[in-house]
This record gives C-alpha cells, structure tokens and sequence, in this order.
C-alpha cells in the first residue's frame, strides 16, 4: 500500500519556480519505498519539471528486495525494485532516460 503522502504541486512549493530548471535527487531513496510510491515520485517530478529539468536517481533490481539476501542485511529493507528502468522512468512521464548500472564509469563517478 502507498506509505507516502501525495507529492504537491508545484503551486503549493514555496520558492520553486518549474520554469528554472531543476535537478531531482533520488539517491539512496526509491528502493525502500513501495512500488506505487516509487511511480508516483518520479511522474510528480515530471510534471513539475516541464521538460527542462533531470532526475537523478538509484534503484536495485528485483532480486536484490527478496528475502532471500538474509534478515539484518541491508537489502532485506528494500521495498522496490525494477528490472526496467528505461522503461519505468518514460512510462513516468519523462520524455528522455539514460541508465547505468553500477561498475559502469557514469555511475561509479561518485563512488571512488
């Protein structure tokens, strides 16, 4: 079931102007949400962004959120995952997605 509550439009944020253009920040985030909340994020910050923003974001694959990682890991906290993230993230509203996976040079650029 949904845990959050709904993302607010961008006439309820104070001091966010959606003709700037913005970067969403979803590091570390999406995978210990349900999947409806996961969905509902990433198409809030679409429609708030109105073509001129990005999303940066991280998620786990699907087999990472089962149970079988072993109760006390880390991943035995994740909700979510997708095995399609191209896909998820234009089905979200977003008219471009580029994706890594981790050990590829863009998505290590942080992690040295």
């Amino acid at each position: 079931g949904r845990t959050l509550p709904p993302v607010p439009e961008a006439s309820d944020l104070i001091d966010f102007d959606p003709d700037k253009p913005t970067v969403f920040v979803m590091e570390g985030l999406l995978y210990y949400l349900e999947e409806e909340d996961v969905r509902s994020v990433i198409a809030a910050c679409s429609r708030l962004a109105r073509g001129r923003s990005c999303c940066v974001a991280s998620q786990v694959s699907r087999p990472r959120c089962t149970p079988q990682n072993g109760k006390g890991s880390i991943s035995s906290l994740f909700k979510s995952g997708t095995d399609t993230p191209t896909s998820d993230i234009l089905q979200s509203g977003w008219n471009h997605a580029t994706t890594y996976t981790l050990g590829e040079a863009p998505a290590d650029t942080f992690r040295e």
